[in-house]
């Protein structure tokens, strides 16, 4: 049960765990099960003996009841005002979520040499058997794309640079994915990206999805949170995210759900405030202004 493990984060014992509110919750309890004893004894003093002669039962309800309304809520879901959109945030594991996965790769969409806890590598792997069955899936979709620059220095014999925000479309093993280039490769062949270019590829994503996509639930992991160099916290960048999102929608709906889901290690390691992020996506939904490129804007 993931809620049971979310006792064990640093950040539920930061941001959500009250102690104010345990004590009042356990209060409340033991009140409606003194009254509900309280009136079983008016009508029938030996029950209500029975019941108080039980009362270490009455702790082990209290505490029960008061762990479940202190558990950590690891998932929240809003509606996007006067669209029939929703945005939801998770902690779990995208690959499990019900949706088309936004997987955020290089400018090169090169599969070869990425790190293998990458969200790439583990879509490889886990849909495609190996790096290479998703290289070709790859170029088969980006065959009607055109790069911004080609090469023929490189020691495979070529690279084919493709803009910030290129889309390929792959379906593999039963799983859909969008692959995004997020990433530049420098001449060492490392990552690194910008919150500019991560608003810029979301900005054309939508588009790609709104053209060409289906309208069915969309799981995206937090974008540019792992090996693209990006000084920006997690909860920034699920910000930004979302507010891509709902700027988006404000063009017409191309997809019935987001759910940006954050790794359960990022959760354990990381300094993200879950209570924060509610009161942001609940606010967003429902104000928020449209920021950065719609559908029909202009691109950077």
């Amino acid at each position: 049960m993931a809620w049971l493990r979310g006792f064990i984060a640093k950040n539920y014992w930061r941001y959500s765990f009250s102690l104010q509110n345990a004590v009042k919750s356990m209060l409340a309890v033991f009140a409606v099960l003194w009254l509900v004893t309280e009136i079983v004894a008016f009508f029938s003093s030996a029950v209500g003996a029975a019941i108080q002669a039980h009362w270490p039962s009455f702790l082990l309800v209290g505490f029960g009841w008061t762990l479940w309304e202190c558990r950590p809520r690891l998932s929240m879901k809003e509606r996007v005002r006067g669209k029939d959109a929703f945005v939801e945030i998770c902690v779990g594991d995208c690959f499990e979520s019900d949706g088309v996965c936004i997987i955020g790769s290089n400018t090169d969409f090169r599969t070869s040499g990425i790190d293998p806890a990458s969200v790439q590598a583990q879509f490889a792997h886990r849909f495609c058997g190996s790096p290479a069955g998703l290289d070709g899936l790859l170029t088969a979709s980006l065959a009607d794309e055109r790069p911004g620059l080609e090469t023929s220095d490189d020691d495979s014999g070529g690279r084919r640079v493709y803009p910030i925000g290129t889309v390929a479309r792959v379906e593999a093993g039963g799983k859909e994915a969008y692959f995004v280039a997020i990433a530049e490769l420098n001449e060492y062949g490392k990552a690194a990206s910008s919150a500019a270019h991560i608003e810029l590829a979301l900005s054309k994503l939508w588009r790609y999805v709104a053209r060409r996509g289906g309208i069915g639930p969309l799981v995206v992991p937090v974008l540019g949170s792992g090996l693209s160099r990006i000084d920006r916290t997690r909860g920034d960048l699920i910000r930004t995210i979302i507010l891509s999102f709902v700027a988006a929608c404000a063009a017409g709906k191309f997809a019935e759900r987001l759910t940006i889901v954050i790794h359960p290690r990022d959760f354990q390691t990381h300094d993200i405030d879950l209570e924060e992020l509610r009161f942001f996506l609940k606010y967003a939904c429902a104000y928020g202004e449209p920021r950065g490129p719609a559908l029909t804007g202009h691109e950077r």
